[in-house]
C-alpha cells in the first residue's frame, strides 16, 4: 500500500479593502458611512487583513486610528472628488468596499479588468455606479446581512482518500472519524495548515468556505517517507527524562509478566495507570509515572538508551507500529489494526499491549 507524506497550507485570507466617500454627494450621509465603516472594522475577522483608503487618494489610512482621526482625514479628502483608480492601481488582492453616495467618474475603466468582480458598493443614498454593469451593489438596508460575505472564510476541512489512514497528522484541531471513509476533519479552527504521514493513494481536502467548496489534491512534499522513528524524533513535543524511580518502573515493566502497579501490586493491562480504586482513592486511574502530563491522553513513546529513559507524547491518535500496521487510541485502551488487501478494509485486530516495542529501544504505550 502506498504511503505519503503530505500537506496541507492554509490559503492566506481575502484581503479586506474599504474606501470610503468623502466626496460633496456623499456629505449629508458621513455619519452613516463611518457607522458602516466601524461596523466591517469591528466584525471582520482578526486574522483578515484590513485596509482603509479614501476614494480619489492613494495614501492608507490606519484603522487603529480610525475613530479619533476620522473626522479629521475627512477634511483631507472631501475636496479631491470621486475616482477609484488611484487605489485600484496599487490592489492587488482582495474583495474592495466602497461605502458611499453619487457616482464614481472613472468606473467603466475599470469593467474589463479582474478587480471588477470584487467590487462592492455599499449605497447609502445613491447609486455610486448608475447604469454600468460592475461589481455588486449592496442597499444599506441589507447592509447586515450581506456583511459575512464580504469575505471568503474557511468554515471547515475533510481529507480524505482511497484506503486512507493517517498515521501522523501536527494540527491538533484535526480527529478522525471513522465510518464508510476514514476522513480527518477540523472545523472553526484558527489555521487549518497540517503536515500527515499516511497510507493511501489520491488524498485530497476538501474546503468548504463561506461561499462554496473547494477541492485540492495533496501532493507528497518528500522525496523520501520519513519512518515512524523519524516522525517520532523530529516532529511533535521534546524528549524529557523519566525521574530514577521511573526509570526503575519501566525497566522492571518490560520483563515483567504480567505487569504489575507498582504501588499496590494489582495487574496492569490496558494503559498506564493502576484502576486498583481502593489504593489509589481516584475512579479515573492513578498514574504510576508523575512524569507525565497530568492530563495527558493518548499515546506516549518511551526512549530507553544508555543515558536514561526518556518519553514524549505522541500527538496523534493512530501510530504506526508495522508493515501496514497501525495502533489506534480508543480512549481507554489502544487496538491493533492491520490492512486487508483483500477487502480493502483496516481490520482491528488484538489490544496493544503496555509497552509495544517499536525499533532501536523505542516502545509506545497508552494513557
Amino acid at each position: 500500500m502506498e504511503e505519503q507524506f503530505i500537506g496541507f497550507n492554509n490559503p492566506d485570507f481575502e484581503t479586506v479593502i474599504v474606501i470610503l466617500d468623502a466626496s460633496e454627494s456623499a456629505e449629508k450621509d458621513w455619519s452613516v458611512i463611518v457607522e458602516l465603516a466601524k461596523k466591517i472594522f469591528l466584525k471582520t475577522p482578526a486574522e483578515i487583513e484590513k485596509k482603509l483608503f479614501f476614494l480619489s487618494n492613494s495614501q492608507e489610512f490606519e484603522i487603529k486610528k480610525f475613530e479619533s482621526n476620522v473626522g479629521k482625514w475627512w477634511k483631507q479628502n472631501c475636496k479631491k472628488g470621486s475616482f477609484v483608480t488611484p487605489i485600484l492601481n496599487q490592489v492587488k488582492n482582495g474583495k474592495i468596499i466602497i461605502i458611499g453616495s453619487g457616482i464614481i467618474y472613472d468606473l467603466e475603466d475599470w469593467i474589463p479588468s479582474e478587480i471588477s468582480k470584487r467590487l462592492f458598493f455599499v449605497k447609502t443614498s445613491e447609486s455610486m455606479r448608475g447604469d454600468l454593469e460592475i461589481g455588486t451593489e449592496i442597499d444599506i438596508d441589507s447592509f447586515d446581512g450581506q456583511l459575512s460575505n464580504l469575505y471568503n472564510r474557511i468554515l471547515s476541512v475533510k481529507i480524505s482518500g482511497d484506503d486512507f489512514l493517517p498515521y501522523y497528522w501536527d494540527n491538533p484541531d484535526y480527529s478522525l472519524t471513522f465510518g464508510d471513509d476514514i476522513t480527518l476533519n477540523s472545523t472553526k479552527s484558527k489555521n487549518f495548515s497540517i503536515r500527515i504521514a499516511a497510507f493511501g493513494e489520491n488524498i485530497k481536502a476538501s474546503v468548504e468556505k463561506g461561499e462554496g467548496t473547494e477541492n485540492f489534491a495533496l501532493q507528497s512534499h518528500e522525496t523520501e517517507l520519513p519512518g515512524i522513528i523519524n516522525l517520532i524524533e523530529n516532529y511533535g513535543m521534546k524528549w524529557q527524562k523519566l525521574e530514577k524511580d521511573e526509570i526503575e518502573t519501566f525497566k522492571h515493566h518490560l520483563i515483567s509478566e504480567p505487569v504489575t502497579c507498582p504501588s499496590c501490586g494489582n495487574v496492569i493491562t490496558r494503559s498506564l495507570k493502576c484502576n486498583n480504586q481502593d489504593a489509589h482513592g481516584t475512579l479515573l486511574g492513578w498514574r504510576f509515572y508523575r512524569s507525565l502530563t497530568k492530563n495527558k491522553k493518548g499515546f506516549v513513546i518511551f526512549k530507553d538508551c544508555t543515558d536514561g529513559v526518556f518519553f514524549k507524547e505522541y500527538v496523534s491518535d493512530v501510530i504506526k507500529i508495522g508493515d501496514e500496521t497501525v495502533a489506534i487510541n480508543k480512549k481507554s485502551k489502544a487496538v491493533i489494526s492491520r490492512y486487508n488487501a483483500h477487502t480493502k478494509k483496516w481490520e482491528e485486530q488484538e489490544d496493544l499491549k503496555l509497552y509495544y516495542p517499536l525499533t532501536g529501544g523505542y516502545y509506545v504505550s497508552i494513557i
